[in-house]
């Protein structure tokens, strides 16, 4: 069981096989209490299912329970993190986070922060995990972090809620939602999710500022695009966040930010691999076909058994591949570096509420841990730990990374390896293949050393899987120029 850093006063998190576990301080126990009764009884969407848990369960992980209330938590099978989720992901979170302020404040409660790291996604939907960030009044006017609470502690009524509010707003949701949100909106997408990594809530002392989130200065008519919508974003903000003050109306400001956020254009739009599949004549439906081709078959024979419940496809595309594991009952974890191609994907989870989780991620820049500056506790858990799924599939890939890249065999697939608890199916592409006979651009590091195809063999995989304690079959893929690999721990 993992117990995660933490910077909230009323009790610690932790992570189960089955279920988050939190443990609430005594003394907060009748207001956490009070405000799951309010959750349950109207039933507000977007918030994880929490129950009390019995002191009767057992917890061999966790000491020094006392007299804390445990709650329990359903658990959302992966983890993800802001700088993993494409933009219309981030966008989502945001909308999803105004929406449940909305419904909180109508029965009298609040949150106390506004951060990403607090939501994850579930087939295609946006969940709110932190539940004790969930907040009465009485609650939300004596949390010490805010400023609000005691520089405006003489005040009276609903104008003090709203201070704080807007304290809120300018010290969380301005830097972690909507700053990055103009990263994508106008101008430096290929940095946006660096900059959310480096400044992940209570493991860095930065935020991601306004000057970060301008475009850089190139000569031409699209800075000037670029510059007036994001200033005419600011200017908007500006005038949401003074009618606050002086209307003093909470739920006008929840909408008018809901309005501000969904018209702030982030998607990336389809890109140059987003019609990988259809050129290829491999876009046929999801369920099983006697029109698929050898490769689909193959993986569709590998990944349908009883025993295999997740999958991770790496460098998924658009993520056919991934449809069609979900398709046989599996939870699915897909990613690609591309962009555009996770878009298309996200969309199509989110509309037909496929079990995929889509990210944004490179096979090369996997997540590593991060710890608190408070507490020296994690607060990003690794990929391989957080995405650890019973098959691994990555096809049409391996060829990029060692004749691209330049890495060895080894290095990847222990990378791969890491990620795989039973099976792992790779695609290998020999050097007769068209596209590395054709398209050498593609294969940057190859053209340089050709002492790396020295090593590039069927026959060198074969031995190193074998090596790695996996029985190894070797099986047809769409062209006679490309083999499947299923390998099965031993």
């Amino acid at each position: 069981m993992l117990k995660l850093a933490s910077c909230d006063s009323q009790g610690g998190v932790y992570i189960a096989n089955d279920y988050v576990y939190r443990l609430v301080e005594s003394s907060h126990r009748d207001s956490v209490t009070n405000v799951l009764k309010i959750i349950n009884a109207t039933n507000i969407d977007g918030v994880v299912q929490t129950n009390i848990c019995s002191k009767g369960e057992v917890f061999n992980s966790i000491t020094d329970i006392r007299d804390a209330l445990i709650l329990k938590h359903k658990k959302v099978r992966f983890i993800s993190y802001p700088h993993e989720w494409c933009a219309s992901m981030l966008k989502d979170a945001a909308l999803s986070h105004l929406d449940i302020s909305m419904q909180l404040y109508k029965q009298g409660l609040y949150l106390k922060d506004a951060h990403p790291w607090n939501i994850l996604f579930e087939k295609g939907q946006p969940v709110f995990v932190d539940f004790t960030s969930i907040v009465s009044a009485e609650s939300l006017l004596s949390e010490k972090y805010l400023e609000s609470n005691q520089n405006y502690k003489n005040e009276k009524g609903e104008i003090r809620i709203t201070r704080v509010i807007k304290e809120i707003f300018e010290r969380m949701y301005l830097p972690y939602f909507i700053n990055p949100l103009s990263f994508y909106a106008y101008g430096q997408r290929e940095y946006v999710r660096k900059a959310i990594e480096k400044t992940t809530l209570n493991s860095s002392t930065s935020i991601i500022s306004l000057r970060e989130s301008m475009p850089k200065l190139r000569l031409g008519r699209s800075i000037f695009l670029n510059l007036f919508g994001l200033f005419k974003l600011r200017f908007n903000l500006k005038n949401i966040v003074k009618r606050l003050i002086e209307n003093n109306d909470v739920p006008g400001f929840y909408q008018n930010m809901h309005q501000c956020v969904s018209n702030n254009k982030v998607a990336v739009g389809a890109s140059a691999y987003s019609s990988y599949y259809s050129e290829k004549g491999e876009n046929h439906d999801s369920v099983y076909s006697e029109q698929w081709n050898d490769k689909q078959k193959t993986v569709y024979n590998a990944l349908n058994e009883p025993k295999i419940k997740s999958v991770l496809d790496v460098a998924c595309n658009t993520g056919w591949f991934a449809t069609m594991a979900e398709k046989l009952g599996k939870q699915v974890i897909a990613f690609d570096i591309d962009e555009g191609c996770i878009e298309t994907l996200y969309t199509q989870v989110k509309n037909e509420k496929l079990d995929i989780l889509p990210l944004v991620m490179s096979f090369t820049e996997l997540t590593q841990d991060r710890y608190s500056i408070y507490d020296g506790k994690k607060v990003l858990i690794n990929a391989s730990e957080r995405l650890l799924s019973d098959a691994v599939v990555a096809l049409g890939i391996i060829h990029h990374l060692i004749l691209g890249l330049g890495m060895s065999f080894e290095k990847v697939l222990d990378q791969l390896i890491s990620l795989c608890d039973k099976k792992l199916i790779i695609e290998f592409v020999d050097m007769s293949d068209a596209m590395i006979q054709n398209e050498p651009d593609f294969f940057p590091a190859y053209s340089k050393n050709n002492v790396l195809l020295d090593g590039y063999t069927l026959e060198a995989l074969v031995t190193l899987c074998e090596e790695r304690g996996f029985d190894v079959k070797c099986e047809k893929s769409h062209t006679v120029s490309r083999t499947i690999l299923t390998c099965s721990k031993i």
